[in-house]
């Protein structure tokens, strides 16, 4: 009975999928520019990337202490 139930199932799909028209819509969008900003991943290595990094302390986790009510 599961499979009869299958069989019917799928063909209503199938059937009713392969019926479907589509149309192409000419669009008035903009032509699509690349994105120039931000071309290169960071180099954290550099002289400038490690003064951040100590300066602010980029590498460190700070822990916060939670006060329970």
């Amino acid at each position: 009975m599961k499979n009869i139930i299958l069989i019917f199932t799928t063909l209503v799909f199938s059937i009713g999928c392969a019926k479907k028209e589509y149309h192409v819509v000419e669009v008035d969008n903009p032509t699509y520019r690349e994105n120039t900003a931000f071309k290169y991943s960071e180099d954290l290595p550099s002289p400038k990337s490690q003064h951040l990094i100590t300066k602010y302390q980029l590498d460190t986790i700070f822990m916060e202490k939670r006060m329970n009510s």
